[in-house]
């Protein structure tokens, strides 16, 4: 089966969430050089790039909606085990 590389893409995003450039992952250095140029520019952007299970399951032929899906439960997972030291409060916040 080939991969729809379509889907694995790298997106510049501005603040409002409108795409500004995209390119496949393998390409993944053009993005990080478009957002160098706009950030110089005084344009904020974000990177948004496909984590490596969402790129596994679309070269395996996930559809779009399976890959929602598999995004929201990658959250709902970190959130449920999100209770490294960093997260803790500090012994004397505890006692109050």
């Amino acid at each position: 089966m080939v991969s729809d590389t379509r889907k694995n893409l790298v997106q510049v995003l501005d603040t409002e969430g409108q795409i500004l450039f995209s390119c496949p992952v393998e390409e993944e250095e053009k993005a990080f050089e478009y957002a160098r140029q706009m950030e110089e520019l005084g344009i904020e952007v974000k990177l948004s790039s496909p984590s490596v299970s969402e790129t596994l399951i679309q070269s395996l032929g996930a559809s779009e909606e399976d890959t929602q899906k598999l995004r929201e439960e990658i959250i709902h997972e970190i959130e449920e085990h999100d209770t490294g030291c960093c997260n803790q409060k500090p012994e004397d916040e505890k006692l109050h």
